[in-house]
This record gives C-alpha cells, sequence and structure tokens, in this order.
C-alpha cells in the first residue's frame, strides 16, 4: 500500500484536475476482499450512472510492468475502464487489454463527465458518512457533543429539484436513485456512532474541493 503523502496528494490533484469528482482511496470493497486498489475513482458512464471508472496505483518499483496485475485484477472485477499508475514520481496508463503500460503526462478527462446518478448502495452510504463525519467534527469543533438526537433529520434526507440525493459537506449534491437511498440510509444509520470511525472504510472524496479521509485519526 503506499505511503508517500506526496503521491497521495499528486494524485488527487491529477484525477481533481481533469474532473473526477468522487475518489475513494484504498477502499474496502464489498464482495472483494481481497481487492484494495490504491485509488478508485468514479464518474459517468453513457446511461448517466456513476459507475467505477479509472483506478490508480502509485507505488516505488523499478520495473513498472510490475504493477499490472493490480490493474488488471481492477479491470476483471469492477470493470474500470481506465487505469493508472504513478510510478516513481511519472504518470503511466495501461493499455485497454491493461497488457502494457505507456509513459503520459497524467489521467485524462472521464468521457462522460462525473455527474452522474448514484446507482451502487455501498458508494451511497459512503457518502452518507462522510457527511455524518462532517456533523459529528463540526459538532465536537463546537464543543457540542453528538446525542441520541444527532444526526440532524436534514443531514439523511436531502433533494433538488426533486431529486433525492446526499448533500455533501461544501454544499455540493449528488443525485441517489430512491431505492438505493433508502437503504444507504439504513445501512449509514446503524452505524454505531461511537465505533465510526474505525468501522467504516477509508473514503477519499472531492466535491468542489471538499476533501475528506474516513476512518482515520
Amino acid at each position: 500500500m503506499p505511503n508517500h503523502r506526496s503521491d497521495i496528494a499528486e494524485v488527487r490533484a491529477a484525477m481533481r484536475a481533469v474532473g473526477y469528482t468522487i475518489l475513494q482511496v484504498e477502499p474496502r470493497l464489498e464482495n472483494f476482499s481481497n481487492l484494495r486498489p490504491d485509488v478508485l475513482a468514479w464518474a459517468s458512464n453513457a446511461d448517466g450512472e456513476l459507475v467505477p471508472w479509472a483506478v490508480v496505483e502509485y507505488k516505488k518499483l523499478r520495473q513498472p510492468e510490475l504493477v499490472l496485475p493490480s490493474l488488471a485484477g481492477s479491470r476483471d472485477l469492477l470493470g474500470t475502464l481506465e487505469h493508472y499508475a504513478l510510478i516513481n514520481g511519472q504518470w503511466f496508463k495501461a493499455d485497454r487489454g491493461v497488457r502494457s503500460l505507456q509513459a503520459v503526462d497524467g489521467p485524462t478527462p472521464p468521457e462522460h463527465g462525473s455527474q452522474g446518478l448514484v446507482t451502487d448502495r455501498s458508494l451511497a452510504t459512503s457518502l452518507l458518512v462522510q457527511r455524518l463525519w462532517f456533523e459529528a467534527d463540526r459538532l465536537r469543533n463546537s464543543g457540542v457533543s453528538a446525542d441520541r438526537y444527532f444526526p440532524p433529520g436534514d443531514v439523511l434526507t436531502s433533494s433538488r429539484n426533486g431529486r433525492p440525493g446526499i448533500e455533501l459537506p461544501d454544499g455540493g449534491f449528488v443525485p441517489v436513485r430512491a431505492d438505493v437511498l433508502w437503504r444507504a440510509k439504513r445501512e449509514a444509520g446503524s452505524i454505531d456512532r461511537v465505533r465510526l470511525s474505525w468501522q467504516t472504510p477509508r473514503v477519499q472524496l472531492t466535491w468542489g474541493g471538499c476533501l475528506r479521509r474516513l476512518g482515520a485519526d
């Protein structure tokens, strides 16, 4: 797993610069316990749904090609379409078959943008938990303890223009399919608030400059 904060910052900045707005760092993926991509980026598909679109592995390796099995594993299990590696400070992009790497200046923008509809329950749950963490931090910093009335109702219930979704801490809004949001609310709301920071996957999310890591000090 990556250990260099400078690499994390470089990947984050590069992916944000080309339009990716939802990034997961070392996510624990449901049903894929052995798969932990360094960075998983979500983007919209042709139907307007957010899907796992790109994977980035960042390593210190003498032979960049050694990262190909990890990238291919993500493609096979997640169906990702773009596969990158940041090796010793140099960006590489895998070919369509994920059999070779080519040096590039950095990632390219997602083909259909990144403003799609969330239809993945695990992603929706992560977004809700991220908002819960933000609210808990805000209360703690103001000297108020999160009690039995936490979270406030508007944290788990939000809509814009008649579309249900999740409001992110910086005011950004992610539309979520209604049935997916209902299941995600149940799951996120059932997480013990005392153990929240230890039982949640580490998630790195960006939306208009909002960056947060869950499950870390």
